[in-house]
This record gives structure tokens, C-alpha cells and sequence, in this order.
């Protein structure tokens, strides 16, 4: 039998990857299209909460000011978009406005969740989580460039262009924060320079 925590940890551990893929459909075939599959793990995540929030007939508030703070400044980037919409930024139409905001709400909202399901497992790390979605996200892109798969963002001719990742900046920023998250995780790393298990 599958538990819930398990359940939402895959969807998450996926979701990056989902995600690139998702940049890459909307690079071809249209960014409505592309940020429509984006979000749909951590829509998966939301909406399995909620059911399960129904089901058990019981919505818990343990939310800190830290959340609405992230909240009021992913508020501000969805009023940006907004923004842009009205100054007839190109590119820019009302259904992909719409998509890019919760696009920016749905993947810190599934982390919440993903943090409630395992608020009474003491061993449980999110950053080991996330380290590995993210290595997931970029290995895809790896695997990708191997294979020939061309990037339809920016790219340079003799470089490695991640196929699955937007711009050619991303993935490099990316990267160092995958970087920065491995040297956290190194203890005593005089003596034992290898990441914790």
C-alpha cells in the first residue's frame, strides 16, 4: 500500500523534471501548452491534499508568517505579470499570464504540503528532496543534449545547451544552486569530504 507522504514525495521528486519538459513543449509548440504540463505535479500535490483534507473532514491551520511572507512576494511577481500584460509586453496574453502565476504559486505550495505530510517524521529532510529533484531536472538535460535533442530557447553553437531548461543562464544557476545545496550537506569535510547519507 502506498502512503500519502510517499505519494506526494514522487510527485515532487518528479516535478522539476516535469517542469523542464514542460519548457521545452512550450518552446515548440506554444507556452500555454508548456506551462500547462509544468504545473502538473504540483497541481497533483495541491489537489490530493485537498481530497484528503475532505476526506478526513479536517483542515489544519499551522501555517507561520514566513508562508505569508513568501506569499505576499509571490503575490508581487503574479501582480508583475499583470503589469507586463497591461504595458503589452510581447508574447504576453491573458491565458499564459494566468498559467506563469500559478506556475509561481503552485510549486512552493506543494513544498508546504510535502512539509505537513512529513511534520512528525523526524528524519525526513526536504533539502535532500529537493537536491534530488533538482539532480533530477538537470540529469533529463543531460540525457537530452546526449541524445541530440536541440534546445529551442537560447543557445550557443560548441556549447553544451540544456534542451529542457529555458535560457542559457537557468541551467548555470541552477547548477550552482545544487552546488551550494552539496556543500551544505558536506560534514567535517577536512576529514570526510563526502556528502551525509
Amino acid at each position: 500500500m502506498i502512503r500519502k507522504r510517499d505519494l506526494v514525495d514522487l510527485l515532487f521528486l518528479i516535478g522539476f523534471a516535469v517542469y523542464g519538459l514542460g519548457n521545452y513543449i512550450g518552446l515548440k509548440q506554444g507556452l500555454s501548452k508548456g506551462l500547462i504540463l509544468s504545473n502538473l505535479p504540483f497541481l497533483a500535490i495541491l489537489l490530493f491534499y485537498a481530497v484528503d483534507a475532505v476526506y478526513r473532514k479536517r483542515i489544519g491551520n499551522m501555517l507561520s508568517g514566513t508562508y505569508w511572507l513568501c506569499m505576499l512576494y509571490i503575490g508581487s511577481l503574479m501582480a508583475s505579470m499583470f503589469v507586463g500584460l497591461r504595458g503589452g509586453i510581447p508574447g504576453l496574453n491573458s491565458g499564459n499570464v494566468l498559467l506563469s502565476c500559478l506556475l509561481f504559486a503552485a510549486p512552493f505550495n506543494a513544498a508546504v504540503v510535502v512539509q505537513f505530510y512529513h511534520r512528525d517524521d523526524d528524519h525526513f529532510s526536504f533539502s535532500t528532496l529537493l537536491l534530488k529533484s533538482l539532480g533530477l531536472l538537470i540529469a533529463i538535460n543531460l540525457l537530452g543534449y546526449v541524445a541530440g535533442i536541440r534546445s529551442f530557447g537560447h543557445s550557443f553553437e560548441g556549447r553544451a545547451n540544456f534542451p529542457f531548461i529555458r535560457g542559457i543562464y537557468t541551467g548555470a544557476h541552477v547548477l550552482s544552486i545544487i552546488s551550494l545545496m552539496l556543500l551544505f550537506h558536506l560534514r567535517d569535510f577536512t576529514k570526510r569530504p563526502c556528502p551525509s547519507a
